[in-house]
């Protein structure tokens, strides 16, 4: 049974829809005047009403017809409209920050690179490093380039390279550590 009813809803058999969601499907549907409501059954009746008098309406009607035949359709159309879209969680660069301190493949390439071997300009990139990523929102495109340098003078092992990816996963940062261990900003070239 198709039922559009004066209380702002349409019914398709157990299916109950508010009128507004059901012109976004269907935005032809009308009543014709002075109809306030309309009951359709199949084969059987078709029956308009403006709330006082009841008039009958074609039957078959071909469009009450094909409305019933899309139960399923406008069911999943309801359900997906009505389902709230998963957000993605906010990154937590704290946690991104103090894992990456602590982890000892960080550590160690932040001493190498501040080794006297790289004649004081190491020890200005690694300064500069750890003070980028203490920011409390690092800019990634300020980090990545210090870190692809600290990256190019003391590469890091793919042990590392994995667990650093871990960390992004778990704080959602807007991260990506390419195989080598180079840096890039999620969705950046």
């Amino acid at each position: 049974m198709f039922r559009h009813h004066p209380d702002g809803f349409i019914y398709l058999l157990d299916l109950q829809l508010p009128l507004d969601f059901w012109l976004t499907q269907e935005p032809t549907y009308t009543l014709p005047a002075p109809a306030t409501g309309r009951e359709y059954v199949q084969a059987q009746k078709h029956t308009l009403s403006d709330g006082l008098e009841q008039w009958a309406g074609d039957l078959p009607w071909a469009e009450g017809d094909r409305y019933l035949s899309q139960v399923d359709a406008y069911a999943r159309l309801w359900e997906l409209a009505n389902t709230p879209a998963v957000l993605a969680p906010a990154p937590r660069w704290g946690e991104f920050r103090t894992a990456m301190l602590l982890d000892p493949d960080y550590r160690t390439m932040l001493i190498t690179v501040m080794s006297p071997t790289f004649g004081g300009g190491g020890n200005w990139l690694g300064t500069t490093m750890q003070q980028a990523i203490s920011m409390p929102l690092p800019a990634v495109a300020l980090v990545a380039p210090l870190w692809n340098q600290i990256v190019a003078l003391a590469p890091p092992p793919a042990a590392a390279v994995a667990r650093w990816r871990s960390y992004v996963l778990q704080s959602h940062v807007e991260l990506v550590f390419a195989d080598d261990g180079t840096l890039s900003e999620a969705g950046g070239d």
